[in-house]
């Protein structure tokens, strides 16, 4: 992925749902694209054993990520460095939580096996009623 440009898809997934802050400490160079090799793998994955080839192609960019889990649903990630996080949208808000759980044990699992348990990042959640973001110990209290 380092080697695509920074182009965006024209046809966008608009429903920001979250974003993972890494502004604690950092967002290290080459985490997103670890991501994006996971997410990929995983929609391919889908697309031959469950879809039958009936999902679109992941679209790929420098700093963003298309790709569907299930057929007409995409979803998207996009690296956002100088805010030091990664968004994350989706086309429905049934398949937000599915996304969600899927890109965050990614991330636990790059964190483990590549970073040593050392990254940290905190997820916040928009709140479509009160049109702003809120962390996740928020929404637990």
């Amino acid at each position: 992925p380092s080697l695509l440009g920074a182009a965006k898809t024209e046809r966008e997934t608009s429903k920001e749902q979250c974003h993972f802050d890494f502004s604690d400490k950092f967002l290290p160079i080459g985490l997103f694209h670890r991501l994006v090799c996971l997410c990929v793998a995983e929609s391919s994955l889908r697309n031959s054993k469950i879809h039958a080839g009936t999902l679109e192609p992941p679209f790929l960019s420098r700093h963003h990520l298309r790709a569907e889990l299930q057929p007409g649903e995409s979803f998207t990630l996009t690296e956002e460095r100088e805010k030091q996080r990664i968004t994350l949208c989706v086309s429905s808000d049934a398949m937000a939580p599915k996304v969600l759980r899927m890109c965050d044990s990614m991330l636990r699992k790059i964190n483990a096996d590549i970073m040593s348990s050392g990254l940290v990042w905190s997820p916040y959640f928009w709140d479509s009623h009160s049109q702003k973001f809120f962390s996740y110990n928020e929404a637990t209290s």
